[in-house]
């Protein structure tokens, strides 16, 4: 007969192994600043901003993810995707409502052709469902 010391030898050494493996992956996971709800106001500000250096070179596109912000000279765009092939965009006016979402219902040859929204010319280079590629070059000295 084996005594019963060997026979849970295994099982406790497993037991042991998973109370030890599943914390630590578990706060490993959960300490990940990019998962963590605390830092996303910070990230998403930082994501937002473009720069007058951005707008000044068109050959860099600026890329809009579907249903995240991103600020460009005064305006946050909100890209919400394609429906019944026209491209849906939210524009809030950071100085006159910043809490008012004007919709922007544009034809893709509207956007290929170019579209202005304040100060800032637009024009699409590329659109699909999860996100927007767009030029954007300042417009000066006209209201």
């Amino acid at each position: 007969m084996v005594p019963l010391a060997n026979k849970t030898k295994p099982m406790a050494l497993i037991i042991m192994l998973a109370l030890t493996t599943i914390p630590l992956f578990a706060g490993i996971y959960l300490s990940d600043p990019g998962q963590s709800e605390l830092f996303k106001g910070v990230r998403q500000r930082k994501a937002d901003m473009m720069s007058a250096e951005e707008l000044k070179a068109p050959d860099s596109p600026l890329v809009l993810i579907k249903d995240q912000s991103r600020e460009v000279d005064g305006c946050r765009l909100v890209y919400k995707g394609i429906r019944e092939g026209r491209i849906l965009i939210d524009v809030y006016l950071l100085e006159l409502d910043p809490g008012y979402a004007y919709g922007h219902n544009l034809t893709t040859a509207e956007a290929r052709a170019g579209f202005r929204m304040g100060d800032v010319r637009f024009t699409m280079v590329s659109a699909g469902r999860r996100r927007l590629a767009l030029t954007a070059e300042r417009v000066y000295g006209t209201h």
